[in-house]
């Protein structure tokens, strides 16, 4: 199944991500048609503000009218 032209926007909103699963994932993901874009602060580590931060980031995925899927 081919998703050409959609957009995935990928956030963590608790914990950070191990970058190489993101990395094999944006690559399954860019195989099948999509295009994919990190959260801004997707790889940051903060003592504590964490969620605030990543929060920012489900927000502008949610409200981008560019973004098709949020993962």
């Amino acid at each position: 199944m081919k998703f050409d032209g959609l957009t995935v926007a990928v956030v963590a909103t608790a914990k950070r991500p191990q970058e190489e699963n993101i990395r094999a994932s944006t690559k399954l993901l860019e195989r099948h048609g999509l295009k994919v874009v990190n959260g801004r602060h997707l790889f940051e580590e903060f003592p504590y503000f964490v969620g605030e931060e990543r929060n920012l980031d489900l927000a502008w995925a949610l409200s981008d009218p560019s973004i098709d899927i949020v993962w």
